[in-house]
C-alpha cells in the first residue's frame, strides 16, 4: 500500500494507535493487505447485473481475510467496512457477550433492516437475498460452513463467472442450493441473527429508525429528523450521547414550519386529513406537550366553490387532537370559527382559504398565509404515513 493515495491516512493511524484509549481493548494492531489485482479490485453495484466482476474487490478480500485467520483455529472475527458505525457505549462488549451467548455459530450478523424493500413483494426479492446477513458480521473462520466454503472458493471466479456478492452467496449456498430452512440454517449451520448490528445499507436513517437494541449501524445514509415543537427526539438516549453521525436541529422560531394543502375539490382532502390524524395517534407519547408532527401551523387552499373548505372544516372540528381550525375562507362560516386560535397558544392552527379555479393551483405558494420560515407543499393526493416523519440534512 506504500505510494497509494490512502497510505499517508494508514501510516498516521498505525503511528497514533498506540496513544489512543480505544488502544487497551485489543492486544495488536495489524495492517493486512489483500494484494488484490487491478483487475479484482471492482465493487460497481450499479452494473451488478451486467458486469461478471462487479463485486470481485470485497469478495476475494474476504475470502483471502477467510483463509489467513483458518490456518489459526479456533480465530472469530468481527469483520467490519468503515462505513460501520458504533451507536453505543462499550458496543464492543455488548458484541462480545452476545457472540458467546449465541455459540455454535457460523455468521452472526444482520439482515436487511431498512425500508428500501417495502414496496416489493416476497417474490420480487428472491428468499436467499432476503434472508442474506451482510458481510458486516461475526465469523467463526473454524466452522464447517465457512471451511466448506473457502474450499470452493478460487480467485478466478470473481471475474470470469456471474455471481452474487460473497454474503449473499453464502446466503444462496444455504437457501437456494440446500433449501434449507431458517431454523436449520441456524440450528444446523449456525447462521444467525444479532439484535445488536443492523444493516441499512443505503437507506435514508433517522435516529428513531434505529432500535435501542442496536449498538452498530452498516451502511445507513444518517440524516436529521426535523425538529417537533414541544416533543423532545426519540433515538439519542443517553446510551447514544454523542454517536449520531450528524447534529441534530432544534426546535425553534428557525425550524418552525406551515404544512400547505393544494385541494383541488375532488374529495381527496378527506383521505389527506384522517392520514393525518392517524400519524398523529400513532405517533403521540407524553413526552410531546402537543402535536408530535413537526407543523407550527397547517394551510388549505381548495377550489372557491367550497365545498370542500366545509368537509375540512367538519372533519377538523370533530376528528384531530392537536389541530384547530382558525379561519374557515367562508364568510358565512365565520362566526362559527374562533380567529383567536391562530396564534397558536393552544394547538396546531389551520386556517383555510379558497383559490380562483382559473389560477393554477401551483401558485398556492403565493397565495397562502404563511408566517412560518418554512413551509411544505403536498396537494390532496399524498397521505401521510402513520410513522410520518421529516429527513433532512443540513450539514
Amino acid at each position: 500500500l506504500q505510494g497509494t493515495p490512502v497510505w499517508p491516512s494508514l501510516e498516521a493511524f498505525l503511528q497514533g494507535a498506540s496513544s489512543k484509549p480505544w488502544r487497551r481493548c485489543f492486544g495488536s494492531v495489524s495492517l493486512l493487505g489483500g494484494n488484490l489485482t487491478e483487475a479484482q479490485d471492482r465493487y460497481t453495484r450499479d452494473t451488478a447485473g451486467s458486469e461478471v466482476a462487479w463485486s470481485s474487490g470485497p469478495s476475494v478480500q474476504f475470502y483471502r481475510m477467510l483463509a489467513y485467520y483458518s490456518a489459526r483455529p479456533g480465530t472469530t472475527v468481527y469483520y467490519m467496512d468503515p462505513d460501520s458505525v458504533p451507536l453505543a457505549r462499550f458496543w464492543l462488549d455488548r458484541l462480545m457477550r452476545d457472540m458467546h451467548a449465541q455459540r455454535p455459530f457460523s455468521v452472526l450478523g444482520s439482515t436487511y433492516r431498512g425500508s428500501n424493500w417495502d414496496s416489493f413483494s416476497d417474490e420480487e426479492i428472491p428468499v436467499a437475498l432476503r434472508r442474506h446477513l451482510n458481510g458486516n458480521a461475526v465469523y467463526n473462520v473454524s466452522h464447517p460452513f465457512l471451511l466448506e466454503a473457502l474450499s470452493q472458493h478460487s480467485d478466478e471466479l470473481w471475474t470470469t463467472v456471474k455471481h452474487s456478492s460473497f454474503d449473499v452467496q453464502l446466503s444462496e449456498g444455504l437457501f437456494g442450493d440446500r433449501n434449507v430452512s431458517l431454523e436449520e440454517a441456524e440450528r444446523v449451520y449456525g447462521y444467525k441473527t444479532t439484535p445488536l448490528i443492523s444493516n441499512l445499507a443505503a437507506t435514508l436513517t433517522v435516529p428513531r429508525d434505529i432500535p435501542d437494541t442496536v449498538v452498530l449501524a452498516h451502511g445507513a445514509v444518517y440524516l436529521q429528523e426535523w425538529p417537533v415543537p414541544g416533543c423532545p427526539p426519540t433515538g439519542l438516549g443517553v446510551d447514544r450521547a454523542g454517536s449520531y453521525p450528524r447534529s441534530m436541529l432544534a426546535a425553534g422560531a428557525g425550524t418552525s414550519l406551515t404544512l400547505l394543502i393544494s385541494d383541488f375539490g375532488d374529495g381527496d382532502i378527506d383521505r389527506l386529513l384522517a392520514s393525518l390524524r392517524a400519524a398523529e395517534e400513532h405517533l403521540a407519547r407524553p413526552a410531546c406537550a402537543g402535536s408530535p408532527l413537526p407543523f407550527s401551523r397547517v394551510a388549505v387552499l381548495t377550489n372557491e366553490a367550497g365545498s370542500a373548505a366545509r368537509a375540512a372544516m367538519s372533519f377538523l372540528r370533530r376528528a384531530t387532537r392537536h389541530f384547530r381550525l382558525c379561519r374557515s375562507g367562508l364568510p358565512e362560516e365565520e362566526e362559527d370559527v374562533d380567529s383567536s386560535l391562530c396564534d397558536g397558544s393552544s394547538g396546531v392552527p389551520v386556517e383555510i382559504g379558497l383559490r380562483d379555479t382559473s389560477v393554477s393551483a401551483w401558485w398556492d405558494i403565493c397565495k397562502a398565509n404563511i408566517s412560518t420560515d418554512w413551509f411544505m407543499q403536498v396537494t390532496s393526493d399524498f397521505t401521510l404515513a402513520r410513522n410520518f416523519k421529516l429527513p433532512v440534512d443540513t450539514d
